[in-house]
C-alpha cells in the first residue's frame, strides 16, 4: 500500500469521527454578550488601575496646586475688593470645585490601592514558585525554644483538663450516691454527668491535636539543630552533654505523662466496669478513646526521642 493511500484513509477516518462527534451545544446570545461585557469591563478596570499607578503623583500634585490656586485667588479678591460681600455666593462654587477634585482623588486612591493589592498578589505567587521547604540552622535555632514552650504549654493544659475531669467524675459519683434510693434520680444524675464528660472529652480531643502538632515540631527542630551542630571534636562536647542531660529530663517527663494518662484511662474504664447507665457508658467510651489517642501521640514522640539520642551520640563520638 502506497503512502498516498494511507494518508487518504487517515483523512477519511478523521472526517468520519468528526461527523460522528456530537455537536457542541449552541451558546445563548445573552450569555455570550455578558461574557464579552465582563471582558471589556475587566480590561477597562485594568487600564484604569495601571494609569492610576503610573500617574498618581502628578494627579495628587495637580489637585493640591488647584486647591492652592483657588484659595489664593479667593483671598486676593476678598482683600482687594474691600471685603466685598458679593464674593460669598461664589465661594460655594469654589467649594464644589474642590469637592469634585477631592472625589476624583479618592477614586484614584481606591484604584491605586487595588493596583498595589494586585501587585502584591503577583509578587507573592512569583515568590511561592521559588519556595523552599528545606530549613537551615538559623531556622532551627530560632524555632526550637518557641516550639518547646508551646509543647510545655499544651502538656500543662492537658494536666489541668485531666484534673478538672477527675473532679467532675468525683462530683458525679457523690451525687449518684446521695440519690441511690431513687433509680430515676440516679439515672438523671448519670445523664447530666455524661454531658459533662462528653465536653471534657471534646476538650481533650482538641488538646490532642495540638499535642501532636507541637510534639512533631519539637522533634523536627531538635533533629535539625543537632544535624547542624558542631561535633565534640570541634570543641562542642560540653554543650552536647548539656543537651543530652536536658533530653534525659524530657524523656523522663514523657514517660511520666504517659503513665498518668494510662492511669487516668484505667480509672475511666473502672466507671464502666462498675456499671452505671447507658449515657454514662457512652461518655466513658468517648473519654477513653480520646485519652488513648493522647497516649499514642506521646508514645510516638518517645520513639522519636530515640532517634534524637542516636544523633546526639554520633555527634559526641565524632
Amino acid at each position: 500500500m502506497s503512502n498516498a493511500t494511507k494518508r487518504k484513509k487517515k483523512r477519511t477516518a478523521k472526517r468520519a469521527s468528526s461527523a460522528l462527534a456530537p455537536p457542541s451545544p449552541p451558546q445563548h446570545p445573552t450569555v455570550a454578550g455578558k461574557g464579552r461585557l465582563r471582558q471589556v469591563g475587566a480590561r477597562i478596570l485594568d487600564s484604569a488601575v495601571d494609569s492610576a499607578l503610573d500617574n498618581i503623583w502628578p494627579i495628587v500634585g495637580g489637585f493640591i496646586w488647584s486647591a492652592l490656586v483657588t484659595i489664593t485667588v479667593a483671598l486676593i479678591l476678598y482683600f482687594k475688593t474691600g471685603k466685598a460681600s458679593w464674593l460669598y455666593p461664589v465661594l460655594k462654587y469654589g467649594l464644589a470645585f474642590a469637592a469634585g477634585w477631592l472625589t476624583l482623588l479618592m477614586f484614584l486612591v481606591a484604584l491605586v490601592l487595588l493596583g498595589l493589592r494586585r501587585r502584591r498578589r503577583k509578587e507573592k505567587r512569583k515568590s511561592e514558585s521559588y519556595f523552599s521547604a528545606e530549613k537551615g540552622p538559623i531556622d532551627y535555632r530560632a524555632e526550637l525554644k518557641p516550639t518547646i514552650r508551646n509543647f510545655q504549654a499544651v502538656t500543662t493544659d492537658l494536666g489541668r483538663e485531666m484534673a478538672r475531669g477527675g473532679r467532675s467524675s468525683g462530683r458525679i459519683a457523690k451525687q449518684m450516691t446521695l440519690v441511690a434510693f431513687s433509680p430515676v434520680w440516679t439515672r438523671r444524675i448519670a445523664s447530666l454527668g455524661s454531658r459533662s464528660l462528653h465536653k471534657h472529652a471534646e476538650k481533650l480531643e482538641r488538646l490532642s491535636r495540638r499535642l501532636d502538632a507541637t510534639g512533631t515540631a519539637v522533634l523536627d527542630n531538635s533533629k535539625g539543630n543537632l544535624h547542624w551542630a558542631p561535633t565534640a571534636s570541634q570543641g562542642n562536647r560540653d554543650q552536647l552533654i548539656a543537651v543530652k542531660e536536658s533530653l534525659v529530663v524530657a524523656d523522663n517527663s514523657l514517660a511520666e505523662n504517659i503513665a498518668n494518662l494510662e492511669n487516668y484511662r484505667d480509672k475511666a474504664v473502672a466507671i464502666k466496669v462498675q456499671g452505671a447507665s447507658q449515657d454514662l457508658h457512652g461518655a466513658v467510651n468517648h473519654l477513653v478513646a480520646v485519652v488513648e489517642s493522647n497516649i499514642r501521640v506521646l508514645k510516638q514522640m518517645k520513639l522519636g526521642t530515640v532517634e534524637v539520642f542516636d544523633l546526639l551520640d554520633k555527634k559526641l563520638r565524632s
